[in-house]
């Protein structure tokens, strides 16, 4: 080992070793830092969206947006308190179709709709000792057609959700003009009385206001609604009642009117939306309606006439 050091000595100009070079630095990557040193790793953040995102949704109707429903009611009607000389007869439950097509327009300017819904329904019943031979048969009818229109109002407290949880909701009132036809009569039949009729005849137009609150349901696709409005019409009603016996005597043929008188009427429906999660431009919705119209008749010392529609609602809503 000395042999070998000694040689490596004389082979050496002067005598001595090299100065020792500096290892050259390695480039670092350009902004990188310290690359040398791995970086603090950083905690990943949540992906998960606010719990405002899913209870303050955007408006199902988006601003400048067509859209429409079909909806399919199971109703029953029940009539009350007519001005008629026998009972009505109880009427049977029905379906009333339901059509509405509305815009929602554009800079939180609200929603134009027109809707229109119609149903007829019948009943028949037994009225005992109807003539001095015995009971007579009777059978009622109805037929009922609305249309309105009405502009609903962006929500009222638009951005207050970030305020308080109170506000994650979606509140609207509206006004409109409501049009509405109503007809009911009854047909009885016995042996010495051969038919007994009566009828009533109403239509009228008239303001209305409607209010629309929606709950969403925690983070689901269901939210809980409820619809309520009130309308005024002002209109004419004729009555009619008429009388054939077997023996031409007590023959009896009255009409009244037609009499300028006013109805009104009070609605309400609560129920469950339901916004499937692929298909977010369709909403459906199942609840419970309650009905009730006043004054339908040209005898207002009894109140007039009464009439009380309640049951059960399938809707579906689109929007294009």
């Amino acid at each position: 080992m000395n042999v070998c050091f000694s040689i490596l000595w004389a082979l050496m100009p002067c005598g001595q070793l090299p100065s020792p070079q500096p290892i050259p630095e390695l480039a670092a990557p350009k902004g990188s830092g310290n690359w040398l040193i791995p970086p603090a790793s950083t905690p990943a953040q949540p992906t998960t969206k606010a719990a405002t995102e899913y209870f303050s949704p955007a408006p199902f109707f988006a601003p400048g947006m067509w859209y429409g429903s079909v909806e399919a009611d199971i109703l029953k009607p029940h009539v009350t308190d007519r001005v008629e000389v026998y009972p009505a007869a109880p009427l049977n439950w029905t379906g009333a179709p339901k059509l509405m097509l509305g815009y929602r327009c554009g800079d939180g300017a609200g929603d134009v709709n027109l809707t229109y819904r119609g149903f007829g329904t019948q009943g028949t019943t037994v009225i005992p000792n109807f003539d001095q031979a015995g009971a007579g048969q009777e059978k009622s009818r109805l037929d009922v057609q609305t249309v309105n229109l009405e502009y609903l109002s962006s929500e009222i407290v638009p951005g207050a959700d970030e305020l308080s949880p109170f506000f994650r909701r979606q509140l609207v009132v509206g006004f409109g003009l409501g049009v509405a036809t109503w007809f009911h009569d009854s047909q009885i039949t016995g042996q010495q009385i051969l038919s007994a009729h009566t009828s009533t005849n109403y239509w009228g137009i008239g303001p209305r206001a409607v209010l629309r609150y929606t709950q969403p349901v925690g983070l689901s696709s269901l939210s809980l609604y409820f619809r309520g409005g009130a309308e005024g019409l002002f209109g004419q009603i004729k009555n009619s009642v008429s009388q054939t016996t077997s023996t031409g005597v007590g023959n009896v043929f009255q009409n009244t009117g037609p009499f300028n008188t006013g109805a009104v009427i009070v609605a309400g429906e609560f129920g469950v939306n339901y916004t499937p999660p692929s298909l977010s431009s369709l909403r459906l919705a199942a609840g419970y309606s309650l009905e009730q119209w006043w004054f339908l008749s040209s005898s207002l010392q009894n109140g007039g006439s009464q009439f009380l529609l309640q049951g059960i609602v399938l809707r579906a809503e689109y929007r294009y």
